[in-house]
């Protein structure tokens, strides 16, 4: 077992030995976190949650180390990439989902702030309620996820306004956003640009 690093070159030896051993256990096949199954909870609302691990197929037994969701085949539903430490190293998971129009997907352009809006904060108000996503970068380990923001709506939800604040404060009310279609924001526009988007097709799936 690798400790803490030493703070000095006086115990480097037992630290490097140790990180020899880890190394060579897990090129013999060993698990790094135990054979841990991977999860997933679809929320239920009102803090409940179901356990829908093996209906998804998302419980591997392989040595998960980040996840990634992102509309891939651009069909309006969230796809998800998993890196693992071992193999099959990237596992790229369609959803079967079809939502037809029940999505809306936000790209952020800065202008006076960064390009990418990093800290961009779109909050999406329907008959439902207001909902809110925000531009992060470096949010997970190994992985980053889309800077592409994707709202899901319910059946018959109508969307009543759209709102960004970009970063340093300012806000801009956004018209014209539409269900079921990907648009690009450009800071100070105050107008969404619809984005063409290709339905993607793989060989032996969907």
């Amino acid at each position: 077992m690798a400790s803490q690093e030493p703070s000095s070159d006086a115990g480097l030896g037992p630290y490097e030995r140790g990180w020899i051993e880890v190394t060579r256990a897990l090129d013999a096949g060993a698990s790094w976190s135990g054979h841990e199954r991977n999860v997933a909870y679809l929320n239920l609302g009102q803090a409940r949650f179901a356990d829908i691990s093996a209906l998804s197929g998302l419980d591997s037994a392989g040595d998960g180390r980040g996840v990634v969701a992102t509309d891939w085949n651009q069909d309006g539903a969230l796809d998800l990439w998993i890196r693992n430490r071992d193999a099959p190293v990237l596992q790229l998971m369609l959803s079967q989902t079809a939502v037809g129009d029940r999505w809306i997907e936000l790209e952020l352009v800065g202008t006076t702030c960064n390009r990418d809006a990093v800290g961009a904060r779109a909050l999406l108000t329907t008959d439902r309620g207001p909902v809110a996503a925000q531009v992060i970068a470096g949010d997970g380990y190994l992985t980053q996820n889309s800077l592409r923001l994707h709202f899901a709506l319910a059946p018959e939800e109508r969307i009543q306004s759209l709102s960004v604040r970009w970063p340093g404060g300012v806000e801009e009310n956004i018209a014209g956003v539409k269900p079921g279609a990907a648009y690009r924001i450009v800071q100070g526009s105050g107008e969404a640009q619809p984005l063409l988007r290709s339905p993607r097709t793989f060989a032996g799936g969907p």
